[in-house]
């Protein structure tokens, strides 16, 4: 089965325009076929699942089936890497942490009515400690997936609302799992990536998960906020003997192959913010994706 293969029907603009604008209750549907597999995403006052990242689904598609254990999406959305990792693994059970209710009451629906069996939704966010903390959002959509915790952290962009959201850590959400343990980790926190890892640093080096991070650009030595919690990142991982690998994209979007990096560094190509974190004694596994070293060119298509 090739998991590659992302179709989506939104692709028209116009389609998008009456998606938005369809005011129906869970009584529409449209079809996404994701490596093979047919899924149905429901229309709920105008949001949907669009379907997942054509390279997050490739990837997914090749290393989950070698991985054991359960799958852990921090940062879940509207279960756009639920459908991939699914397409790629059916039977491997599934949580997901989303501290958007809208998001997460959608994923409820989502789960329903693909009859995906072994999936747990926890609607918090995982963070240092126990508290109720503000999301920016940056549009007008209630699942606006840039929505971030982290203050400051988009200073060029104007606030567009706010939501209040509870948020957890890891030892008071854990008790949930009943003893589960993570093969693969996928954290999309809009720049609270430090404050997960932390928190998850104990899993890192009891069940070795490999991890699938955004970490957005630092774009100069001066953007206050980015480069020292990126360093803060790179410091956590090597202690836990990771190494790290970028996600390389070709033009029609799916993976082009992964680049070993030795540090992440200052760059300001969103399209790079994507990247695999695998325990070192793994990476002989890798062979079964394609691989460069850093700065190696790439030849256009």
């Amino acid at each position: 089965m090739r998991h590659s293969s992302v179709s989506r029907p939104f692709r028209s603009r116009l389609l998008r325009k009456l998606v938005r604008n369809t005011p129906l209750n869970d009584g529409y549907t449209l079809a996404l076929d994701i490596g093979g597999r047919r899924f149905v995403t429901p229309v709920i006052d105008g949001l949907a699942n669009e379907g997942p990242d054509p390279a997050m689904a490739e990837l997914l598609g090749k290393v989950l089936p070698m991985l054991e254990d359960s799958f852990l999406d921090i940062g879940a959305n509207v279960g756009q890497t639920l459908l991939a990792m699914r397409a790629a693994a059916p039977d491997m059970p599934y949580v997901g942490l989303e501290p958007n209710i809208s998001c997460a009451a959608y994923m409820r629906t989502l789960v329903r009515r693909n009859g995906l069996s072994g999936t747990l939704v926890v609607p918090v966010a995982l963070m240092e400690r126990a508290c109720i903390l503000q999301m920016s959002q940056y549009s007008a959509s209630e699942i606006d997936p840039s929505a971030t915790l982290v203050a400051d952290f988009r200073p060029e962009k104007a606030v567009a609302g706010t939501l209040h959201v509870p948020a957890f850590p890891w030892a008071e959400i854990e008790p949930l799992m009943e003893g589960r343990r993570f093969g693969f980790i996928k954290i999309d926190v809009e720049g609270a990536e430090l404050e997960v890892l932390r928190e998850i640093a104990p899993l890192l080096r009891s069940s070795r998960p490999w991890l699938a991070i955004e970490i957005l650009p630092a774009y100069s030595a001066d953007y206050a906020n980015r480069l020292p919690r990126q360093e803060a990142i790179e410091a956590i991982l090597k202690d836990a003997s990771y190494e790290i690998l970028r996600i390389k994209r070709d033009v029609s979007q799916g993976l082009s192959h992964l680049e070993h990096l030795d540090t992440i560094g200052i760059h300001d190509v969103v399209a790079d913010s994507d990247y695999l974190m695998v325990p070192s004694e793994a990476m002989g596994r890798l062979s079964v994706l394609p691989m460069k070293p850093a700065g190696t060119a790439t030849r256009a298509a």
